[in-house]
């Protein structure tokens, strides 16, 4: 579905929630089989709480105007668990960490109140239940590496496979009052937030976890942040500027890329600190792991094959290019990551490695074959068979080339609601057709 939204964020706001009730509706099922009153109260706690306050208003009032107020308690419920860590363990942390904050300060604290959320056990909430499981990727080329020079950039999402919000694909796009520019959101009905996207400026967005101990909601949910930067930024230092008048929230890479400058910036994310990655990057390239086999960070017990405490080098950064899968390579973000090495680690030196084997003749679909290859559908990242699903922790849900300065996307989602067993019909998004938007027709 492609929809378009105009006038002020009131009015998008009751359009969307007017066009998108029934899609809405089934998306919230979809993410929160049986959401308990538990799980409600603490996700509504967690946004007025910590969340709204630092909320851009133009996108609190588009939310507001969303009626009746149950539908709009579910776009915030979905906003509020997609900002969320992937890991458990960071799950209660942050949520620990908003008790002590708030407690039951505030008009808007008192209503679900800190009794609720001091019983919220985020370790043993059912896996249907855990709302994020990113194991995202991106990159952005341009310069030598593509075909003519221009920039290029990608996304891929990793969640949770098979839930049924790839019946409810949406492709939304903005032209508010209170915008500098348009901008499409690409994703899915319900996420009101932006998870990928991009402007008519040229700039565009993505996303992939980073896992980390250091997380709190005191600053903005990255898809408000995301789509302020799209709304808003003329170019890659004025997105910045608004990246950074705000606090960090849980811990995430993510990429801002500009068409019309030809440069991108990788920023790894955690509530303290943001770094930011251009192509070739001294702080990359000098970037090592050293895995104490048995030793625990944030929760997690490291482990990786064949390596014996020793530092192993992490980081290959190239001129013209920044890629990232879900580990940071700044100091003070390792410093509190969970040691997810060896599988991120791993995709990280693919990306590098398909890169420069296309490097002068990356083209469109030169792109779409890497950003593809990416997306994890089995064991065989490399294999759209059938049975190659049923294998592995296969997540790819959405895969994304943008090719901003000709104002062209190429999108593939999920598709089936059956993971297992013989009746299987789900089927990862780099194994669907890439479908083209030429966005100069929708502005």
């Amino acid at each position: 579905m492609l929809i378009k939204l105009v006038g002020t964020p009131s009015e998008a706001g009751r359009a969307y929630g007017e066009l998108l009730s029934d899609e809405i509706q089934s998306t919230y099922k979809s993410w929160f089989p049986t959401p308990s009153p538990q799980l409600e109260a603490t996700l509504d706690w967690l946004f007025n709480c910590s969340l709204r306050p630092q909320s851009p208003p133009s996108l609190l009032e588009e939310i507001d105007a969303v009626e009746p107020i149950s539908l709009r308690q579910k776009l915030v419920r979905v906003l509020t668990g997609s900002t969320m860590p992937a890991d458990a363990n960071n799950i209660q942390t942050l949520i620990q960490r908003g008790i002590a904050a708030h407690g039951n300060i505030g008009q808007h604290c008192i209503q679900s109140g800190k009794r609720l959320l001091s019983s919220f056990d985020a370790l043993s909430m059912p896996k249907n239940q855990m709302l994020v499981d990113h194991d995202c990727d991106f990159f952005a080329a341009w310069g030598n590496v593509t075909v003519d020079g221009r920039l290029l950039s990608t996304r891929n999402l990793d969640i949770r496979p098979g839930t049924g919000i790839s019946k409810f694909k949406l492709i939304a796009v903005y032209n508010l009052s209170t915008d500098a520019h348009s901008y499409v959101n690409i994703g899915f009905a319900g996420f009101i937030g932006s998870l990928a996207g991009m402007s008519k400026q040229g700039m565009t967005v993505s996303e992939a976890n980073l896992d980390n101990g250091d997380v709190s909601f005191d600053g903005i949910a990255w898809p408000m942040r995301l789509r302020e930067i799209l709304s808003t930024a003329h170019n890659l230092t004025h997105a910045l500027d608004i990246w950074h008048s705000k606090n960090n929230t849980a811990a995430f890479n993510f990429l801002i890329a500009s068409g019309k400058e030809q440069r991108a910036v990788a920023l790894e994310t955690n509530f303290h600190y943001t770094s930011e990655f251009y192509g070739n990057s001294n702080m990359e390239r000098d970037a090592t792991f050293r895995c104490e086999n048995g030793t625990v960070t944030d929760g997690h017990t490291c482990h990786w094959p064949f390596n014996n405490g020793e530092a192993v080098s992490i980081g290959m950064p190239l001129k013209e290019a920044v890629f990232r899968s879900n580990h940071g390579l700044a100091p003070n973000i390792m410093s509190t990551q969970e040691p997810l090495w060896n599988d991120t680690v791993m995709r990280y030196l693919l990306l590098h490695d398909r890169i420069v084997d296309v490097s002068g003749t990356m083209d469109v679909e030169e792109a779409v074959g890497i950003v593809s290859l990416l997306g994890i559908k089995g064991e065989d990242y490399g294999s759209c068979r059938a049975s190659n699903f049923l294998t592995g922790d296969p997540t790819h849900v959405l895969s994304i080339v943008y090719d901003p300065s000709k104002e062209n996307m190429y999108v593939a989602w999920e598709d089936g609601t059956v993971t297992a067993g013989t009746n299987a019909d789900w089927r990862p998004a780099a194994c669907n057709e890439y479908l083209w938007f030429n966005m100069s027709e929708f502005w």
